[in-house]
Formats: C-alpha cells, structure tokens, sequence
C-alpha cells in the first residue's frame, strides 16, 4: 500500500548526485525543507497503521483461493 500510494520520489533509486544535489539544497533552502515537511504532514494520514492494515487485508483477500481472510489483528 505504501509503495504503490507513493509515486515518484525527488531522485531515483541509485542516482548518488541526485541526492547529493537534494541533500545541499536542503542545507542551503530552509524555505525547501519546510515546503517538504508540510509536504509530509498533509501525506502523514494515507499511512497510518490502520489504513496499511486495512490495504493489507485487502491485498490478502484478492490473492486468496478459497474465500474471505478475517480481519487482522
């Protein structure tokens, strides 16, 4: 759930100058850092452990042969 709700990310997997570059921007731009960290708060809720639950359980239903999985504890 968290993955596929993601997306994109500032740099891609591997890419050391992108975040070398990301990382002096954020030294360098407080404003950036602050615009990421409002970026987070306002994101914080689709992860909360009971929507990841949930998206879990619903994950489990959809790959399981013989019918409805209970709900997770």
């Amino acid at each position: 759930a968290l993955a596929a709700r993601v997306g994109r990310g500032p740099f891609e997997v591997g890419d050391d100058a992108a975040l070398a570059a990301l990382i002096l921007r954020c030294r360098d731009e407080p404003a950036f850092v602050e615009r990421l960290c409002e970026q987070g708060r306002r994101r914080a809720p689709l992860f909360a452990p009971e929507r990841e639950r949930e998206a879990l359980l619903q994950l489990v239903q959809s790959l399981a042969p013989f019918g409805p999985v209970g709900r997770l504890a």
